[in-house]
């Protein structure tokens, strides 16, 4: 094949990304044997050199393969995270997706059983990693996820426990329920004060002031309208703040 005749939209591999996924999406979903070099490149318009340049052997072909399945599988996942409002929303969602959709993704799974599947789990540790770190880590911050356990130790085992529900073959319905009952409660902080009970706790002491120095102005004035009639200044009761003076901010 000529340079010209490769020449088209996009990069080339962008192109042999898509040829990628295109062979995939075609393939029986019990047999992957199809998914070959010499496909992906007639149908990403390359030729056979240039995809094994950029593509490899077998192997490397079935890791691409695997990868770029896993991907679409985090892109959508993703579109899913950004509708949840909290850290427990978005870890109950991203194990509902991965029971409703990626473990049921035959080709996937035959690709993780391939010859290259050490380096596959690895490449799709990384990327739930990439999705779901950010989550763990803001909520370190916001006092959603508790800080006394590194951050990368808790997204490590929240991606093993993925695996515990896929292995376990849970329904949708069942995962959400093993979230809640046991993913999320190990995420939460510790019971005590902490950033988020530190946050309330200002809002209610907030709260309170307003209502002393709301209070102590009413007194004041009452005080006031009451010295007048009298012709005699009253004297504070013992234990409140003289009239004219403002209660103290906690």
């Amino acid at each position: 094949m000529t340079q010209a005749a490769e020449a088209g939209p996009g990069t080339v591999r962008e192109r042999l990304q898509r040829g990628l996924l295109d062979c995939l999406a075609a393939l029986p979903v019990d047999d992957i044997s199809e998914v070959t070099v010499e496909a992906v490149a007639e149908s990403a318009g390359v030729s056979r050199a240039t995809a094994y340049r950029h593509l490899g052997g077998r192997n490397e072909l079935l890791y691409h393969a695997a990868v770029a399945l896993a991907g679409a599988h985090i892109a959508r996942c993703a579109a899913v995270l950004d509708r949840a409002r909290t850290v427990a929303e978005r870890v109950e969602e991203a194990f509902a997706y991965t029971v409703r959709e990626a473990s049921g993704d035959t080709r996937l799974q035959l690709l993780l059983r391939s010859p290259r599947a050490d380096a596959i789990d690895q490449a799709v540790r990384a990327m739930t990693a990439d999705l779901m770190g950010p989550a763990i880590h803001a909520g370190q911050q916001d006092g959603q996820v508790r800080t006394d356990v590194p951050a990368g130790d808790l997204l490590a085992w929240t991606i093993e426990q993925l695996y515990v529900v896929d292995r376990l073959a849970l329904t949708e319905d069942d995962v959400r329920l093993w979230v809640r009952r046991f993913v999320i409660p190990a995420l939460a902080p510790p019971a005590g004060p902490g950033p988020g009970h530190s946050a309330q706790l200002r809002a209610i002491l907030d709260d309170t002031a307003r209502q002393l120095q709301h209070l102590d102005r009413t007194v004041t004035a009452a005080r006031t309208v009451l010295g007048d009639r009298s012709g005699e200044p009253l004297r504070p009761a013992r234990g409140l703040a003289p009239p004219g003076r403002g209660a103290a901010v906690l």
